[in-house]
């Protein structure tokens, strides 16, 4: 037995030790001490801290380890603190209604947690305040009273004779007179006053008169034994006994030996959580799928339930950022560390750091530095647990097939079930039969009910009467008709069910997504269960198909070894790279049959016709007028009337991010026609939506998929198809893919087309030339052009094309400058309008701008005018022959009236008369808004808008001899409108996109997508240096999908922010302005006639101008017959 007690001095009586332990125990005992009215315990050992290294109120130590805590002095301000700022001591008399003394027994120190929370309690005393206002009670005095038998020999004065608030205001306004007695004695009086007033003895210095002593019996002592406690011990002994715990753990700290003891027992009890978390830890999981899963909230979680002392113990270390995500960060980090250096199974931490260092390109050496330092794993290790990423390179993809698979089975699977259902029908009628004799049926029941009879002679029925029944509906065989038969029972979901089940030989979600469709049919008591199986199969075919795309590009570059021979020589390595995408936009349109036939198709639907060049001219205004609102102070109060997004049918669809997936390299030179029929065997065999035996082999095929790429690839793929068109099955054949070629790579031809005609490197004499122009603003790289520097050729182009806006803005609308007032330009009944009206406005300003390309009198091809097409006369003298068609008029001239009349014959008269420098920079400017389209189109996903766009492209194409682009963008025309069945036709005009992150604007053609995988992989493997070959490549090209994903689960746990991909380009107002002074000192839009540029003389305003538009017209057809003959 143990006894602990703690006398005071002996010459007290039991009354005043009554009184003083009830004044220990209350609750205003921290709040006399704050005040000065109670005295703080003194430490006698001269090397403890000072008095001012504890806390006024709650008396923490505020220095550990020899570093002071952040605490604030009560009486002082800082140097750094705010205008404004009150001290806190006047903020706790303002709380408490008695200022604190500053004595030099008490602390002038706060710590910052009391700072804190005296901030609440002014918060909670203004709301008590606010909320005695808003009830409207009235106050009352909760001033605690003494009895006469608690009140000391002083008794308090008498009412009416103390203090009152009109003598306490009066006696605040004299001024203080000095005493005549000593200070000591002043200041003693002023103490006794001011206790006499409360009623309450003075404390008395506990620390000073407290005793402590132990009583210590075992069972075989007859008396205890007792020990009065001294030191170190005798406060830690009387705090454990009054149940001060946090101050009694804060005195064994104090205390060498025991801090020693504890320091023991405290690491034992370490180990053994570690050793308890070895087992079942999420450190353990490390697959890559936990690895992706994983997160430190989870970690931290587990810290504080399962390791509770190391948990701790980091949350300390971590100081005042133990809750935030930084300290949540560093203390999971550092767990893992310390625990891994026992338990190298608990590595998913360092598994994660090895993959962010794989990709960061760290090498061999790094990986063996922080490995030591059990930060990552070894390199070794990092490379395997990459593979085991690449491993689940195509997961997705394959959850797509299946998915298509499983629908497109359903619907064979719920017809099989149709057929099911309706023979059991029938087995239940026949059952139902009245076998009595006394029914009869007609021969026409027979009959659907597949009976068979034996013919017999007729009876003729005797003639009705009154007491028969009426039986004047006999048929001819003299047997009555049964009455209507009563439907059969409704057999329930669950017996369609069993059914369904019956049928063998699908996968099991096929029975599922039957079972579904089934349960989803809206049945009524009378529905028959054939019904019933009816509405579930147009259910699921009536459900969009989630179609998906393969895109593919060869990855080019030189791999030299590290010690060259004749046997290991410098290699140029061709690999195709390849990634899936699904498709935004579905549709539940009909995938069996082909639109129609190609003898059927239109030409008028693959022209630019008088219709699309009106919404084309539609396009270019909207853009007109982002630029005009962009760049001019006249127009700035219309930026809201500016259409910065154009809207389409699918606009919310190319609003979402895209579901992407890495799938690869195939080691094969798509040059080679053997390797490209490898390569299309392997992707129809892996990723094509098919019925496979039980050998994995193609049965037949589901669904074609569309395969993407440049247009080099296609036309292999194309040729390689053709070339197996006379094999026996649709997988031989290679049916299951339909190749097409993507828009960035036919955008960027038409660049080249552009620079091609615009550009010489001769023209830098000539003055606002293409040319000129680069060299006013130091564009030296677009000089390589598009081919070699699209990037810098396209900030060139974008610069150029602004600036031609501007200054025909300017010269239109005859503004001084770019800065001019709105006031100089805009009417006033237009500024004060409402919105529509702004709108209008703007719109028809910009409209004449656009009008200079699409200009009344422009000499363009038949389809090409913004004019309707007009009739063709004869151009001989007195002949009024009219033709549709310039061909038959050229043909009716030379039979008839023997006239050749050449097409670019222009006499030097008419040559004269042209402004070839004006029509240079119209010219320019409508191809440069066509090109701009195509781009804008891309970025909104609007594949209607792009479609109008390429057909004005095919001409061009076809003008300036780029003959391949023109061939495959008549193909992807015809492939479109008559060859390929709707649902697909559909999804190669709207699913030509990918949108990375999200968001109107930010779409990118499928091929640029390819190229900046293809980029990264590069990067990848330029790491591998000498050690480049297939396994490695191989091992790096299958995990980069995986990779980024777990990458970007950890930025975003890290708040790591990433870079957009977009590049963010400097202010390029200052080389549009010089490029618009150029234009003005050339006056490239006034007509002067004669002009033209040494570099491009007799340049003509329509760009197409030297089409031949009937050739073009029989070359489209004989195309079209080829495709026919080949498809169909």
């Amino acid at each position: 037995m143990v006894e602990i007690r703690h006398n005071h001095e002996k010459g007290r009586t039991s009354k005043e030790k009554s009184l003083q332990e009830q004044s220990t125990d209350s609750h205003d005992c921290q709040c006399a001490r704050v005040l000065g009215q109670g005295n703080m315990p003194r430490q006698k050992r001269s090397s403890l801290p000072g008095i001012n290294d504890f806390c006024r109120l709650c008396a923490r130590n505020l220095v550990i380890l020899g570093v002071r805590r952040r605490s604030q002095n009560l009486f002082k301000l800082t140097a750094n603190s705010k205008p404004g700022t009150v001290l806190i001591a006047t903020r706790l008399e303002k709380l408490l209604g008695t200022a604190p003394e500053k004595r030099s027994d008490l602390s002038e120190t706060i710590c910052q947690f009391c700072i804190r929370k005296l901030a609440n309690y002014e918060q909670t005393v203004d709301k008590i305040g606010e909320w005695r206002r808003n009830i409207g009670t009235r106050t009352c005095d909760r001033t605690p009273k003494t009895t006469p038998k608690r009140t000391p020999t002083r008794k308090s004065p008498a009412p009416g004779q103390g203090k009152t608030p009109e003598n306490a205001a009066r006696k605040r306004e004299l001024k203080f007179t000095p005493g005549k007695s000593p200070a000591q004695k002043q200041a003693r009086s002023a103490q006794q006053s001011e206790q006499e007033s409360e009623n309450v003895d003075p404390l008395q210095n506990k620390s000073a008169e407290t005793t402590v002593e132990v009583q210590v019996q075992f069972p075989s002592d007859k008396h205890p034994r007792l020990k009065r406690l001294d030191g170190e011990l005798k406060s830690t002994v009387q705090q454990l006994a009054e149940g001060r715990w946090a101050a009694a753990a804060n005195s064994l700290l104090k205390h060498k030996d025991m801090t020693a003891a504890l320091q023991v027992k405290v690491s034992e009890s370490i180990k053994r959580e570690c050793n308890a978390m070895a087992a079942g830890s999420i450190l353990g999981k490390t697959t890559p799928e936990d690895l992706q899963k994983f997160r430190m909230g989870d970690f931290g979680m587990e810290l504080e339930a399962r390791a509770p002392w190391l948990n701790s113990c980091l949350h300390g270390a971590c100081g005042e950022a133990e809750t935030s995500q930084a300290g949540l960060i560093a203390k999971c980090t550092a767990a893992s560390v310390c625990l891994r250096v026992k338990h190298q199974n608990l590595s998913a931490i360092q598994y994660r750091n090895s993959i962010a260092l794989l990709h960061g390109g760290a090498k061999k050496v790094a990986f063996a530095r922080f490995n030591k330092q059990q930060i990552c794993m070894s390199h070794r290790m990092s490379l395997q647990k990459q593979r085991e990423f690449g491993a689940f390179k195509d997961v997705a993809v394959l959850g797509w097939k299946n998915t298509l698979e499983v629908q497109k089975e359903s619907v064979s699977l719920l017809k099989s079930l149709h057929e099911e259902v309706v023979e059991q029908e029938r087995v239940q009628c026949k059952a139902g039969l009245d076998t009595s004799g006394n029914s009869t049926i007609s021969s026409a029941d027979l009959q659907a009910l597949d009976f068979s009879f034996k013919s017999y002679d007729v009876v003729v029925p005797p003639p009705p009467s009154l007491e028969t029944e009426d039986d004047s509906d006999f048929d001819l065989l003299g047997v009555k008709p049964l009455d209507e038969p009563a439907s059969p029972a409704n057999s329930s979901a669950i017996d369609i069910s069993a059914m369904l089940a019956n049928i063998k030989g699908y996968r099991e979600e096929t029975y599922k997504v039957a079972e579904r469709a089934i349960h989803s049919v809206a049945a009524t008591p009378d529905s028959r269960p054939q019904d019933i199986v009816r509405q579930a199969i147009c259910f699921i075919i009536e459900t969009p198909l989630g179609t998906f795309q393969i895109i593919f590009d060869n990855v080019d570059f030189y791999v030299t070894p590290h010690h060259q021979s004749t046997e290991n020589r410098p290699e140029s390595v061709h690999w195709v790279h390849q990634y899936a995408a699904k498709d935004r936009v579905v549709t539940n349109l009909p995938s069996d049959e082909p639109l129609k036939r190609l003898k059927d198709l239109n030409l008028e639907d693959i022209l630019p016709t008088y219709e699309v060049q009106q919404l084309l001219r539609k396009d270019y205004i909207i853009y007109v007028v982002r630029v005009l609102v962009w760049y001019l102070e006249a127009f700035r109060d219309f930026k809201k009337n500016a259409v910065w997004h154009i809207p389409h049918e699918f606009s919310a669809e190319m609003e979402q991010q895209s579901e992407q997936c890495w799938l690869g390299l195939q080691f094969k030179n798509e040059n080679y026609n053997k390797d490209m029929a490898d390569i299309m065997r392997k992707i129809q065999a892996d990723y094509v939506p098919a019925n496979v035996d039980e050998d994995g082999a193609i049965t037949d095929l589901i669904h074609p998929i569309l395969l993407g790429g440049d247009l080099l690839s296609e036309e292999r793929a194309a040729n390689i198809q053709a070339a197996f068109k006379s094999l026996d099955t649709p997988e031989e054949r290679l049916d299951g893919m339909i190749p097409k070629n993507e828009v960035w790579h036919a955008g960027k031809n038409l660049l080249e087309i552009y620079n091609g005609k615009y550009f010489k490197p001769t023209a830098g004499a000539d003055k606002a030339s293409l040319c000129a122009n680069m060299n006013v603003i130091q564009a030296t790289n677009a000089k390589k052009g598009p081919h070699i520097a699209y990037n810098h050729y396209m900030e060139l182009f974008m610069k150029d094309l602004h600036a031609s806006i501007i200054y025909a803005a300017k010269k239109i609308f005859h503004l001084p400058s770019i800065d001019a007032p709105p006031e100089s330009i805009v009417p006033d009944m237009i500024l004060s309008g409402d919105q529509h009206t702004k709108s209008d406005w703007i719109h028809s300003r910009a409209a004449e701008i656009v009008d200079l390309v699409f200009a009344e009198d422009l000499d363009v091809v038949q389809g090409m005018s913004l004019q309707k097409p007009t009739e063709f006369k004869c151009r001989a003298e007195g002949c009024n022959r009219v033709y549709v068609r310039p061909k038959p008029r050229v043909t009716h001239e030379l039979k008839k009236h023997n006239l050749v009349v050449s097409e670019t014959e222009s006499s030097p008269s008419t040559h004269m008369k042209e402004d070839h420098i004006r029509n240079y920079h119209i010219s320019k400017l409508g191809m440069a808004l066509l090109i701009n389209n195509i781009h804008d189109a891309t970025r909104e996903g609007d594949g209607e808008r792009l479609s109008r766009c390429f057909k004005m492209a095919l001409l061009f194409y076809r003008c300036h001899g780029h003959t391949k682009y023109a061939h495959g963008t008549l193909l992807h025309f015809a492939r479109s409108q008559a060859l390929l069945p709707p649902s697909l036709a559909h999804s190669l005009v709207w699913n030509r996109f990918v949108n990375d992150k999200g968001g109107k604007g930010n779409n990118v053609p499928l091929d640029l997508n390819l190229e900046f995988k293809n980029n990264l992989l590069k990067q990848f493997l330029k790491h591998l240096g000498p050690n480049l070959n297939e396994s490695n490549a191989a091992r790096v090209a299958n995990s980069i999908g995986e990779m980024a994903k777990l990458l970007q689960s950890i930025d975003t746990e890290l708040g790591v922010r990433r870079g957009s991909g977009y590049h963010h380009k400097p202010d390029d107002t200052a080389d549009i302005q010089r490029l618009v002074v150029q234009y003005e000192q050339a006056n490239v839009l006034d007509f002067q006639p004669g002009r033209e540029y040494n570099s491009f003389p007799g340049m003509d305003r329509n760009p197409i101008s030297k089409l031949n538009m009937d050739k073009m017209l029989d070359w489209m057809r004989n195309k079209l017959k080829y495709w026919e003959a080949l498809h169909e």
